[in-house]
């Protein structure tokens, strides 16, 4: 597969720069992923639009504040972003971070923050640092809550608001640990998950804490030669059991946005079949792919020449799924993080 072939126009004016009004008022576009037809619905619609008794499964891992401005001893601006914690040593944090320290960074390299003292420890690729917190007055967890900042994408061209903290995480988000939000879930209000389970269908949670590598793009030139970033994710006994029940009982497996897919199908590659599972997984899911547990998918509209838009392509086929972004286009659907939906049904899988 080439790059070009994960390659479509979006106008500017498309990459929405806000949440919707309510959460669960956003469009939401049902593309069946066999044919390619299409019908355009409220996010709200949902219950209606599922199979009988489907089994949906989120992702509850819950945002950081992880934006941390920052300065060098020379006054000069600089930031942090907290990616994922490495440990503890003593009142010491480890992290690995993206830094952008006004200048060339390199271990030994001290910032300072509002709260907190920020040593680059080593370089682990490029930008990606792990670097060591230190609160002198109080805990790191207290200062990074309290002076971080949520760490919005950079299309999304603002400072973030306080807003911001409430939107830019799902209504069921529990887990700290991502420095992006699994934005597929960000459409879900409580009401409607209550009115899903009264209807029949099943919530299921797992946790994969999202990275910014999730929006790297790809740059090779043959799609299969990128190299997939790392993640952690949890999927308990309980959540396994229940999803491998439900798939033999030939009930629908949807996986709200492209982190749960990733989970569900890094995790059952690992053994032929899902089970049980706390620890790292680096799948790069793409057309050609077969799909060991998902079959339906809700997701946003999703970065051209990105893993996220080769992983929708992969649960029905190139063509069709461009055909539907450039519906979405014409019919002004909003992409992106704070976007609209699309529901791909009735998949290959």
């Amino acid at each position: 597969m080439r790059i070009e072939d994960l390659d479509y126009c979006l106008p500017p004016d498309r990459v929405a720069q806000q949440p919707a009004p309510a959460r669960d008022l956003s469009r939401l576009m049902l593309v069946d992923a066999r044919t390619g037809a299409s019908s355009h619905h409220v996010f709200i619609d949902l219950p209606g639009l599922l199979a009988p008794r489907s089994v949906i499964v989120v992702n509850d891992t819950r945002v950081m504040p992880a934006r941390i401005a920052c300065a060098r001893s020379t006054g000069a601006k600089a930031e942090v972003l907290l990616v994922r914690r490495l440990g503890l040593e003593g009142s010491l944090e480890r992290w690995s971070a993206l830094v952008r320290a006004g200048g060339r960074a390199r271990p030994g390299l001290r910032l300072v923050a509002e709260g907190l003292a920020i040593s680059l420890v080593s370089q682990i690729e490029g930008p990606l640092f792990e670097v060591e917190l230190e609160a002198p007055g109080g805990s790191v967890q207290e200062e990074v809550r309290r002076h971080g900042k949520v760490p919005l994408p950079p299309y999304i061209r603002r400072e973030a608001l306080p807003l911001d903290r409430e939107r830019y995480q799902t209504v069921y988000a529990d887990e700290e640990g991502s420095a992006a939000a699994p934005t597929a879930g960000l459409h879900f209000t409580k009401e409607l998950i209550e009115t899903l389970a009264a209807s029949g269908h099943d919530i299921v949670r797992v946790t994969l804490h999202v990275g910014p590598g999730t929006f790297m793009p790809v740059r090779s030139a043959r799609v299969e030669d990128h190299r997939m970033h790392e993640e952690w994710v949890r999927v308990t006994q309980s959540a396994a059991a229940t999803i491998r029940e439900a798939k033999s009982a030939g009930r629908r497996i949807v996986a709200v946005g492209t982190t749960v897919v990733r989970t569900l199908e890094g995790v059952a590659a690992l053994d032929g079949e899902l089970g049980a599972h706390e620890g790292p997984v680096d799948i790069f899911i793409k057309p050609g792919h077969r799909f060991l547990v998902v079959d339906e998918l809700i997701t946003n509209f999703h970065l051209p020449r990105s893993t996220l838009l080769a992983l929708v392509m992969a649960l029905s086929d190139r063509d069709k799924i461009l055909a539907a972004y450039a519906c979405a286009i014409d019919e002004g659907y909003r992409f992106y993080s704070y976007g609209d939906a699309m529901f791909l049904c009735g998949s290959r899988s």
